[in-house]
């Protein structure tokens, strides 16, 4: 059972969705992956849509801009998109095949990721640079909105995760501790427990190629 996600899939600040790639072991308890950080500075930063403005660089912005940084306008007065803008899962995941994961006209804002090329990797499983994680907020115990999604770029000696490269929306790309995102991506903790059931806040997958 899948529901609206509820944040605003729209808001390039805050770019969550509904998920329609069931995560397959609902039953099954995912601890592994990530440790607690020392510090959380992104979160504890990024609480907001201005805070987002203040601490981050807008990449790719929505509108075509002329070099003074105004918007160019088409024959009838209207913006032009930027159809170069992507987010989060796009960075992470690459482009989508089904053509209804795209945004329109942001050809490269996609929702969710296609992971038909990723094995999801079981609890346990030591990580590797170049393994992706996505993000979930968990609304009951079979309800889930996608958050978040990014690249691992680096490990410790145990095989955890230290250090992920993610876009938050549209800004640059950061380097930060798995659990260091913004509240709304979800909670620090591996995995929650819903209805007596528990459920993962973030998930590991490895390219199979």
């Amino acid at each position: 059972v899948w529901v609206d996600d509820p944040y605003d899939p729209y808001d390039p600040y805050d770019p969550g969705y509904p998920d329609p790639d069931p995560w397959p072991n609902p039953g099954q308890q995912r601890d592994g992956g990530d440790k607690p950080p020392a510090s959380t500075p992104w979160r504890d930063l990024l609480t907001n849509d201005d805070s987002y403005k203040d601490h981050l660089e807008l990449v790719n912005n929505w509108y075509l801009e002329d070099e003074n940084g105004n918007y160019i306008l088409d024959a009838n007065g209207q913006r032009i998109p930027n159809i170069e803008v992507s987010n989060c899962h796009y960075y992470a995941f690459g482009p989508n095949s089904d053509p209804n994961s795209y945004e329109s006209p942001w050809t490269k804002f996609i929702a969710p990721p296609d992971r038909s090329n990723y094995t999801e990797l079981p609890y346990g499983s030591g990580i590797q640079v170049g393994d992706r994680v996505s993000y979930f907020i968990w609304v009951d115990e079979s309800s889930y909105a996608l958050r978040h999604s990014g690249i691992v770029t680096e490990v410790d000696s145990e095989g955890y995760a230290t250090k992920v490269s993610s876009r938050f929306g549209v800004y640059e790309p950061v380097e930060h501790h798995p659990r260091d995102v913004p509240p709304s991506y979800g909670p620090t903790e591996p995995s929650v427990v819903i209805n007596g059931a528990t459920r993962p806040s973030r998930i590991y997958y490895r390219p199979n190629n």
